[in-house]
């Protein structure tokens, strides 16, 4: 939004973003303006990022420039764009934690043409992670903040099983046409796959018969699907009939309405798995900000029990963390996938040795260089992460299997199921 201020308050910035949301009614274009709200998950802090980022993009026309406040967790960060196509300005604002390692980044520009630089600033530059929701966590954040379900966008492309280990089959995450209020949130770069490691473990080539046990037919589909529900109990019946067609659900957004008794609906917001949220309506920032922190903090909580269980053998204390993979799979063409779809998954298996029923290895973090080692089974993954390891590994690789293989695997840690 043209002259967007700098704000040396947390306070000023919410009194304008308030005011904002209370206009949107009034504008025929309101979702195009819709406030949006990314979770970021931070190895470094805002000045590195931006060094970084303008090392690598003042070439091109991009520069960011970060304006503290007289606050300490609050800031503003200015994107310049000088190029002669495209010459504009945009504005984040930015809520930190005390460690920085969390940031809550707020946008109110127009959607088509901020989404991308959302994601090119804060989610793919080195050291820069989304945090990720399970279908779990999803619900359990809209019902815990209190809100109601009011629709469902579902996706799911199974990416682990293929006749041919045809690789270059998809080149994106979904195939939608049309416009519609979900269409521009959240939405991934498109991905393609890669190059395999060229040295495994000797296994004959992975085939439909080789690569899994024999499947449910069901997850062998790939879909999205929109669902806007009229009620709480239409939205039931459809999540109860697609469950029992025993169909691999997985939320990709779900939107929710904040009411209260005497004002009716006073918010109405969206979010999606990779922590993105946009507010197309409402009369009530605060309820808005509330349940992002509310989402945060559980996320926090998840990641701390992973971290809390990592191996330290000084300190006498961690263990191997489990991802069940609820199907038996054929080990090396499994871990292939993985690396074939490395952007998206964000790490690297290489090969280390064989043991009697699994292999071993070494598992290279592409979001922070750092690495971690895996056990790969049958039925399991073992992964065995070092006491200073980003335990934001884990659950975007759980996420990204339960979103890409099956909504049925689980992670277990020091016995506790934290994808339930």
């Amino acid at each position: 939004m043209k002259g967007t201020p700098v704000y040396e308050c947390e306070s000023d910035w919410f009194v304008a973003f308030d005011q904002a949301l209370r206009q949107l009614r009034t504008k025929k274009a309101w979702s195009q303006y819709a406030i949006k709200t990314n979770i970021i998950e931070s190895n470094q802090p805002i000045e590195q990022l931006v060094a970084a980022f303008n090392i690598l993009y003042a070439a091109r026309g991009m520069q960011l420039k970060h304006v503290p406040s007289k606050e300490t967790l609050f800031s503003n960060l200015i994107l310049v764009i000088t190029t002669p196509k495209e010459p504009e300005t945009y504005h984040f604002y930015i809520k930190t934690d005390p460690g920085q390692r969390f940031w809550v980044v707020y946008n109110n520009e127009r959607q088509e043409a901020i989404q991308k630089y959302i994601r090119l600033v804060f989610q793919a530059q080195y050291r820069q992670d989304s945090i990720y929701l399970t279908n779990s966590m999803m619900e359990h954040a809209r019902d815990d903040a209190g809100g109601h379900p009011g629709g469902m966008s579902l996706s799911f492309k199974q990416l682990f099983f293929t006749p041919e280990m045809d690789f270059d089959d998809d080149t994106s995450e979904d195939d939608l046409d049309g416009p519609d209020e979900l269409d521009d949130i959240d939405e991934e770069e498109p991905e393609t796959a890669r190059e395999g490691p060229k040295e495994v473990f000797p296994k004959p080539p992975a085939t439909e018969s080789s690569l899994f046990t024999p499947r449910n037919e069901a997850e062998k589909v790939k879909y999205t699907l929109r669902l806007w529900a009229g009620s709480n109990e239409s939205y039931e019946n459809i999540y109860t009939i697609l469950k029992s067609a025993n169909l691999p659900v997985n939320f990709k957004n779900l939107l929710c309405y904040f009411t209260e008794d005497a004002q009716g609906v006073v918010l109405k917001e969206e979010f999606s798995f990779m922590g993105g949220f946009t507010v197309h309506g409402g009369q009530d920032l605060d309820r808005h900000v509330r349940f992002v922190e509310g989402v945060k903090d559980s996320y926090k909580k998840r990641l701390a029990a992973v971290e809390d269980y990592r191996m330290n053998l000084s300190g006498g204390k961690g263990d191997m963390i489990t991802l069940n993979l609820n199907h038996e799979i054929n080990r090396t063409g499994f871990i292939q996938r993985i690396n074939q779809f490395s952007t998206k998954f964000r790490m690297y298996f290489t090969p280390l040795y064989e043991e009697d029923g699994f292999e071993v290895y070494r598992v290279a973090d592409l979001h922070n260089g750092d690495h971690f080692y895996a056990q790969v089974h049958d039925d399991c993954i073992h992964l065995n992460l070092h006491a200073n390891c980003c335990g934001n590994n884990v659950l975007r690789l759980f996420t990204n299997l339960e979103n890409y293989f099956s909504p049925g695997v689980s992670l277990i840690v020091n016995g506790e199921d934290l994808g339930a």
